[in-house]
């Protein structure tokens, strides 16, 4: 009989006789491989679905003016993104926001980078489209119910003029506040259960086209 022959029936007939221990060791080798594979999961996976998670609320770092301040300005924001590092943001968007009125009637106006809120706001539902171009707006669901405006309407934004000490412009003849009018299509109505359904949102471009 051969070396190898005898060797294959010694273990055979080994497993053969000892079919508990030979069932355990199987068992343990399974179970251990579900733990590994388990751990990995944990160690891979859980970082990734808890940060898309946690995005669904919102920004998780918001920069405000300090106490003798009245805004932040846009080289604050990119040194602040900066010293954060590229890498590790998802979005961020700066907002700007003015009183303005529709119908002569004050509402809140925030000017921002549209495409960059998708990213830092993913709760956002918009009934309609999003706006991607100048003279689009996206309204809240309050403004839409006030001024009972609806996707595909037409709504003019009047900005009132101010001097370089804060004061409103006036017109010498009639004496009333002189405005900047622009007019906008209404291509969405935001609804996100917050305070954002009150206010109104165009571009950054479109505000200053307002503001100066």
């Amino acid at each position: 009989m051969k070396r190898q022959t005898m060797y294959m029936r010694m273990i055979t007939s080994s497993l053969a006789r000892r079919k508990s221990r030979m069932f355990v060791a199987l068992l343990a080798v399974v179970v251990g491989a579900t733990i590994l594979s388990g751990l990995v999961t944990i160690y891979y996976d859980m970082p990734q679905q808890m940060g898309m998670q946690f995005r669904n609320y919102g920004a998780n770092l918001i920069l405000v003016p300090g106490e003798d301040e009245d805004s932040i300005d846009a080289d604050t924001v990119d040194a602040s993104v900066a010293l954060i590092g590229e890498s590790r943001i998802v979005g961020h968007s700066a907002y700007h926001y003015e009183s303005m009125t529709i119908n002569s009637s004050p509402i809140i106006v925030a000017g921002t980078d549209l495409e960059a809120v998708q990213a830092t706001s993913p709760y956002w539902y918009v009934d309609g489209e999003w706006p991607s171009k100048s003279g689009e707006i996206l309204i809240g669901k309050n403004v839409a119910a006030t001024f009972e405006a609806a996707v595909g309407d037409s709504m003019t934004l009047s900005y009132a003029l101010q001097d370089k000490d804060g004061k409103a412009v006036t017109d010498d003849e009639t004496g009333k506040s002189k405005t900047n009018d622009l007019t906008f299509t209404v291509t969405g109505i935001l609804d996100t259960g917050g305070n954002e359904e009150d206010y109104v949102f165009i571009s950054t471009e479109d505000m200053t086209a307002l503001t100066g």
